[in-house]
């Protein structure tokens, strides 16, 4: 899986977890040291690889920080911005939510 298939993936369960949980939420996902190589196609890793790596996902949105096994990525809807895409993706998510708290009166949530 290539990392830009890995974001695909992460951003598609993150929307869905603003769409049941809010615009609070915070996604955290992990990146292992074995899918960052598999994905640069790398049998080895580099200080260039991690360089590469942490700049990828920093420009997709996340926050970014290394861990013994490889990266763990977070996703934070208040801070998230990446693209047009992505913020129209949001924005949806969170409008779902919000209409679900009116419908049942949550008004801390509306």
């Amino acid at each position: 899986m290539s990392l830009e298939q890995f974001d695909t993936q992460c951003k598609s369960h993150f929307f869905q977890l603003v769409d049941t949980y809010g615009p609070n939420f915070v996604g955290k996902y992990n990146i292992s040291e074995d899918e960052i190589r598999q994905a640069l196609n790398r049998q080895r890793s580099t200080q260039e690889m991690w360089e590469f790596t942490k700049t990828f996902f920093e420009l997709k949105g996340y926050c970014v920080s290394r861990t013994s096994f490889g990266f763990q990525l977070e996703l934070i809807a208040r801070t998230m911005a990446s693209s047009p895409d992505d913020q129209f993706k949001l924005a949806k998510a969170i409008e779902s939510f919000r209409s679900r708290a009116v419908l049942q009166g949550d008004v801390d949530n509306m």
